[in-house]
């Protein structure tokens, strides 16, 4: 291999020239789109395959705006946005960009004052983490101000938008959901697609340009989607105009005159004092030159494409070796090509024959080894890198690739500032090549990075897609997926050849995986530095605010307002960190397409989507889809053989974005539940069940397509969401949660059996095998998320069954999910949320559950995830409150109140609003009791009335019924307590208000809870009744509501005589509820017994007052019978109390309770009336025999009171 000439700047060939040939008619159509006469809101299409121009057509026209264009009118007319930025798809970001586009100076008159204002609003939102629901109010808000101020601005003059790479923004989504209808534009609101087809179609602008270039085959369903609009609009008679340019190819005229351009430019050079210019000059004037066809046969082999042009051209400046048929004349040109040279006209490219493209192929193959293969050269390394990395790479990343030659991790890794600059200048110095193509930057975060570095760390450069193209082909022509030209080449070539061009995949593989796996490397370290930076704020924000918390005043509950510079860093903050997450997601997927697409891809998407952040959901699955159809990338990935594979003769690049496709289905239901759209979830997830029913299975591949999309794996995926919007509806429970059950076992025998073994036999015969790998076959690239799936179906089980009060079965079911993500650190987000709902659950058992609470919310502390985070302080709350830790509870409820509010997750506030209010009545009962409090029981009972009163509004927006029917019945408790704590000093009419307020509200919940099928939850409500009658003295209504309560509980619950309720049994361990509320049945039975004895003796105590007759009294007391009876129904009623809070646990909680109310009730007692008791207590053991807790209530007597055990 020859040196390169050292004495040439880099690439000098390739370098754009200062005046654009060619495309004189495309320019001045364009001029006319901006500047012509009249109003008309006008769209220009331009479209050109790869290498054509598009980009330098484009900034030509912004060239001459600055300049000849822009003296002849008031214009105001946009930078360059290219949307190859996939953060640009989603419709805030791109409007966003379409404002920045015209900030630059001379944009005079141009100035979006009311959505300015909203950018700032949002600003604030981002930094306070704000939640998906309010976010997507603001951004609606944004982009109304952003029409608003548009409207205004172009009544005084156009404005002309100038938008690149637009074939990017053809939706990224099943076609077939589209074909099918299945997706409305509502539901694609978000998207620049949906948004720029709404523009144009809908809105009554004039005076608007858009300059819309890209691909015409890849952007042909864009530009579809564009010209309809177009033609609606005309319809509604709106004034619209359409311009179509199609990009040529230079003819043989304007390859010469490209030449011509290039020899003049350097010429220039040469005058500012460049030494070796004039001998670049004279190379492109010797390849220009009529006196020979040097510049015919360039024009020959590249078919006038400019980007291959430049190419080829470099060939021969650099000189090298210059291959043979540069060499050959035009005439023998033609004929090694198989060209009749009467078949050539100037306007057009050469008929491309198979001799040709050989010829092309020699060719290219030089020009590969020229670019990419010089490991002595800096510049070579660069695209080496860049053409491996099609994301593209900045100077920092490219510094640590290619400086780092003792491949120190990122973490000790250290940039040199010289190098760097260097880097960082070359960089910029590739911006005039044909070859190469800025990517987005990373400017978003540069208040992050130092002020000398933020060009290195911001600035991204790619190449132009060609060269990928050409660069894959030439190192992997036999590896799929193959172009039919390629494969033809392929079959002349020799067997060296072959030989070589295996070897090249196989180094080209190795030096593939080694790059990205630094580069994740790389992501990850970076990722998790900004994540610190987030901790860090998050825990200062939290101390601030603790210091200013009082439980009841509701106004303490928020964090401190931002400032602007502060603000503006958080955000900063946050897109680093979502940067650097997509950025690990990419390069694992471009590792390992296969088993990435199955593991961080989805992951990724639940997790964020979870976390109410959706816009990272869209633009992961942006750049997935990208990945996976890049078919320059995918020549390089060795994917797992798999015999059903084979024998359907399929592609396994097919086998891919078919599951890519799937999974998309799938990823909808999920974005509809997460949205809280769950009867548009479940809508969609029926269609799309009938439509794959539906599918043909005539031929052997239209079943196998039928058997693809109805696998276990794929077809549970889509049900397991769609369980969990029908279980947030409350609606077909019972029905749901088996079907859910039954999906699980499919699932686990798919993830037990083996690859090699039959896994499960669907009703057609067709065969399904498992998912396990063996010591000769590795796990299905599927294995991992099966596993993942498994686990989060059981978490929804779980769920479920705490909806229909089976806490002990959802116990188990968490505790499940647990098990199989067991030692998995990609889903911390996803234990965090399952160690919440399992410490919630635990609770509820009477269980301690703090130290799993505290593990969730240290999980997600370090995630730095403001909801999921706000709701683990949430439920550490109610465990304190279960636990009587009334003076912790209020401030962590507090805390996710503040959490809430700032990132405006109203359904997630509705919980924490609820919680605090229910931790603010406890305290303000303690409180009148004489325990010590932070308040007075007036202050928190009218603080507890504003936080329910407004969870209920929540909750009744949102049609979440079980969540509102809790509401319910904690606002009837709150006018119960208060009617209590007022008895004394209220009037009647008062008293009759909060009783009337309370059994509104309690009877309500029980009503709905009924019709809702809700049982736990009607129990839950009919106890609360008969506690506020018993507490107001309607003792028989209190008897009557108790009946009424027993009657609809399961018999298998009750203690009786001959029975005792074994929690052991699944049927009764599903409704454990019930036996907590049979306790609290049984001690209001026992405190009536004990109100009416008091009641008893009140009167014996009028009729026979004075201290003398207290013996009289306690003896006519001891001979009342219905006194005695009272206090034998009260015994019996508090040792079943006892009984079955003990048949839930042991360690129940519940029996501290019941011991301390049987305390106050009898603690006046006087030795006979104790005697008495203790006598009827010693009388149940003869009736119930297994009746544990009469021991306990003896015992008690003996240590409290000193009577005699027996």
């Amino acid at each position: 291999m020859s040196q390169i000439n050292r004495s040439l700047p880099p690439l000098t060939a390739a370098q754009q020239t200062e005046k654009m040939v060619g495309q004189q008619e495309s320019l001045e159509r364009i001029r006319q789109a901006i500047y012509g006469e009249g109003p008309a809101f006008r769209v220009v299409f331009v479209r050109a395959e790869g290498g054509m121009g598009k980009t330098r057509l484009l900034e030509e026209v912004l060239k001459k705006v600055d300049g000849e264009w822009g003296m002849a009118g008031d214009t105001a007319v946009s930078d360059l946005i290219d949307v190859i930025d996939i953060r640009l798809h989603a419709r805030d970001r791109f409007i966003r960009a379409l404002h920045n586009s015209l900030r630059r100076p001379g944009r005079t008159g141009v100035t979006f004052r009311e959505y300015a204002r909203a950018l700032d609003e949002i600003m604030v939102l981002q930094a306070a983490g704000a939640h998906m629901g309010q976010m997507g109010r603001a951004v609606r808000n944004a982009t109304q101000a952003f029409m608003d101020d548009l409207t205004e601005i172009t009544k005084q003059r156009r404005v002309t938008w100038v938008i690149d790479t637009v074939e990017q923004l053809s939706y990224i989504t099943s076609e077939w959901l589209l074909d099918n209808q299945l997706l409305q534009p509502d539901d694609l609101q978000g998207r620049t697609h949906q948004w720029l087809k709404d523009l144009i179609s809908n809105a009554d602008l004039k005076n608007v340009t858009l300059i819309l270039a890209g691909r015409g085959k890849e952007g042909e369903m864009f530009f579809e989607s564009m010209e309809t609009a177009v033609s609606d609009a005309r319809q509604k008679s709106l004034e619209r105009e359409k311009t179509d340019i199609s990009l040529q190819p230079l003819t043989r005229t304007e390859t010469r005159q490209y030449f011509i351009s290039l020899a003049q430019d350097w010429r220039e050079r040469t005058a500012a004092g460049n030494p070796t210019a004039a001998r670049i000059a004279g190379q492109f004037s010797w390849i220009s030159s009529a006196e020979n066809d040097r510049a015919d046969v360039l024009w020959l082999y590249t078919g006038g494409i400019p980007v291959r042009l430049a190419l080829y051209a470099q060939l021969i400046v650099e000189g090298r070796i210059i291959p043979v048929p540069l060499k050959l004349s035009f005439t023998q040109t033609l004929a090694e090509a198989s060209i009749d040279p009467d078949e050539l006209k100037d306007n057009k490219p050469a008929p491309s024959t198979p001799e040709l493209r050989y010829l092309q192929w020699q060719i290219e193959d030089k020009f590969i080894n020229l670019l990419f293969q010089d490991p002595t050269d800096r510049r070579s390394l660069i695209l080496q890198a860049l053409v491996r990395a099609p994301r593209g790479l900045s100077a920092e990343q490219l510094h640590y690739l290619l400086d780092n030659h003792d491949n120190v991790p990122p973490s000790e890794w250290r940039n040199n500032p010289r190098q760097l600059a260097e880097l960082t200048t070359m960089l910029q110095g590739m911006m005039d090549l044909y070859l190469v193509k800025r990517r987005a930057s990373w400017a978003d975060f540069e208040v992050l990075v130092e002020l000398e570095e933020r060009e290195a760390a911001t600035f991204r450069l790619g190449l132009q897609d060609e060269i990928y193209r050409i660069f894959a082909e030439h190192m992997a022509p036999q590896a799929e997926p193959q172009r039919t030209e390629i494969a033809e080449i392929w079959e002349i070539l020799a067997e060296e050849d072959h030989s070589r061009y295996s070897r090249n995949r196989e180094v080209e593989k190795t030096e593939r995986k080694e790059l990205y796996q630094k580069l994740r490397n790389w992501s990850v370290y970076r990722h998790q530095t900004f994540l610190k930076m987030k901790q860090r704020y998050m825990a200062e924000d939290e101390s601030k605010l603790e210091l200013q918390l009082v439980p009841d005043r509701p106004r303490t509950f928020y964090f401190e307002q931002l400032g602007t510079v502060e603000a503006q860093r958080r955000v900063a903050i946050t897109q680093a960190i979502y940067t650097f997450e997509i950025e690990r997601m990419v390069y694992d997927l471009l590792l390992n397409p296969e088993r990435n697409l199955n593991e961080s891809y989805i992951d990724l998407g639940t997790h964020r989507a979870k976390a109410g952040q959706e816009e990272i959901d869209f633009w992961a699955q942006a750049e997935m889809w990208h990945v996976t159809h890049d078919a320059d990338n995918l020549k390089f990935v060795d994917f797992q053989e798999r015999k059903l594979v084979r024998e359907f003769e399929e592609t396994m690049v097919e086998v891919l974005h078919r599951a890519v496709e799937q999974e998309d289905v799938s990823r909808w239901i999920k974005r509809f539940v997460l949205r809280g759209e769950f009867e548009r979830a479940i809508v969609f997830a029926v269609r799309v069940e009938e439509l794959i029913a539906s599918f043909s299975r005539q031929t052997k591949q239209e079943k196998r397509i039928y058997h693809s999309w109805n696998h276990t794996l794929v077809r549970t995926e889509r049900r397991v969401w769609m369980h969990y919007a029908f279980i947030y509806l409350a609606r077909d429970m019972v029905t749901t949660l088996q079907a859910l059950h039954e999906d699980i076992k499919q699932l686990q025998v798919l993830f037990e059996k083996t690859v090699d073994e039959e896994a499960i036999v669907r009703k057609d015969g067709h065969i399904e095998n498992g998912f396990r790998g063996t010591d000769s076959h590795p796990h299905h690239p599927g294995y991992v998320r099966v596993r993942r799936l498994i686990s989060q179906a059981y978490n929804v089980l779980g769920y479920g069954h705490i909806m229909l009060g089976g806490v002990q079965n959802a116990v188990r079911f968490y505790g499940r999910a647990l098990y199989y993500i067991r030692g998995d650190k990609e889903m911390d987000s996803h234990r965090g949320v399952i160690l919440n709902n399992l410490s919630k659950a635990l609770s509820d058992l009477g269980r301690n559950s703090v130290s799993l609470c505290l593990d969730g919310l240290n999980l997600r502390r370090k995630l730095a995830e403001e909801v999921p985070l706000a709701l683990s302080y949430n439920t550490l709350a109610l465990i304190y409150d279960d636990m009587d830790r009334y003076e912790d509870a209020p401030k962590l409820a507090a805390k996710a109140i503040a959490y809430l509010r700032r990132a405006g997750a109203r359904r997630e506030l509705g919980l924490a609003l609820y919680q605090l209010g229910e931790s603010l009545r406890h305290l303000a009962i303690h409180s009148q009791r004489g325990e010590a409090a932070q308040a007075t029981p007036d202050s928190l009972y009218a603080a507890t009335e504003t936080l329910l009163r407004e969870a209920h509004t929540i909750f009744a927006d949102i049609n979440e019924t079980a969540r509102l029917i809790v509401v319910l019945i904690e606002m009837g408790s709150l006018y119960r307590d208060r009617l209590r704590s007022t008895m004394a000093t209220s009037s009647v009419r008062q008293r009759q208000d909060e009783y009337r307020e309370a059994m509104i509200y309690l009877e309500r919940a029980q009503r709905m809870a009924r019709r809702f099928n809700l049982l736990y939850l009607e129990v839950d409500a009919g106890v609360n009744i008969a506690w506020t009658h018993f507490h107001t003295g309607h003792y028989e209504e209190a008897e009557e509501s108790i009946w009424q309560v027993e009657e609809v509980i399961d018999p298998a619950c009750f203690i009786t005589e001959t029975q005792w309720p074994d929690v052991q049994e699944p049927h009764v361990a599903d409704i454990i509820w019930a036996l907590r509320q049979l306790s609290k049945l049984q001690m209001i039975r026992g405190q009536m017994g004990i109100a009416r004895f008091r009641g008893i003796e009140a009167k014996l105590k009028e009729a026979h007052p004075g201290d003398e007759n207290a013996p009289r009294r306690h003896r006519l007391l001891v001979e009342d019978e219905v006194a005695q009876l009272l206090l034998a129904e009260t015994a019996e009623a508090y040792a079943l109390s006892l009984g079955y809070a003990y048949a839930v646990s042991p360690g129940n909680r519940m029996l501290d309770y019941i011991i301390d109310d049987l305390y106050g009730g009898i603690r006046d007692f006087n030795p006979l009336e104790l005697d008495a008791f203790h006598d009827y207590v010693l009388n149940l053991r003869e009736r119930f025999t297994r009746l544990k807790s009469i021991d306990l209530l003896d015992r008690t007597l003996h240590e409290f009171f000193g009577v005699l055990e027996y």
